[in-house]
């Protein structure tokens, strides 16, 4: 979230190819609205991710028809496509990085990570199941976060 987005661009559903997994790097207690808010006071047309996680289940964001505000290509393939028109981006609401993702919230993560990809098509695997902080300089989503997600998913 660091470029200011001037308007938000429509994109193809078939264009969907990966899932990008951040944390808020919020208190835990952060509420979507909240996230919605410090999106807006930033330059956003909405919220930068499609989707939210918290201890109550998934939320939603930004529609999936729009390409999302949620990360900058910095690393490998994504200095040449941007991880925004191809990705949907799913925030963990809470800070990771200071402290561990909780079980319920990896579980739920997991759980929806599964729909999701199964509902766009997207492969469950580690090429295409991604943290921000593989494909721009960022500690995002917190320590050990993958780690537990992708043991939690079996790849």
């Amino acid at each position: 979230m660091t470029r200011k987005e001037q308007t938000m661009i429509q994109r193809p559903l078939q264009d969907l190819k990966y899932i990008v997994i951040h944390h808020s790097d919020t208190p835990q207690n952060f509420t979507v609205e909240q996230i919605r808010q410090i999106h807006l006071a930033l330059g956003f047309s909405d919220i930068g991710y499609h989707y939210l996680i918290n201890d109550k289940g998934l939320h939603i964001g930004r529609d999936i028809q729009y390409s999302g505000a949620h990360a900058i290509g910095e690393k490998g393939i994504w200095l040449s496509q941007s991880p925004n028109h191809y990705a949907i981006g799913i925030c963990i609401i809470g800070n990771f990085e200071d402290n561990p993702l909780p079980d319920k919230l990896t579980n739920e993560t997991a759980y929806n990570i599964k729909r999701i990809a199964t509902k766009y098509k997207i492969p469950l695997d580690r090429e295409h199941i991604l943290g921000h902080k593989e494909i721009s300089y960022t500690a995002c989503p917190g320590k050990n976060t993958m780690h537990k997600i992708y043991e939690k998913l079996a790849v």
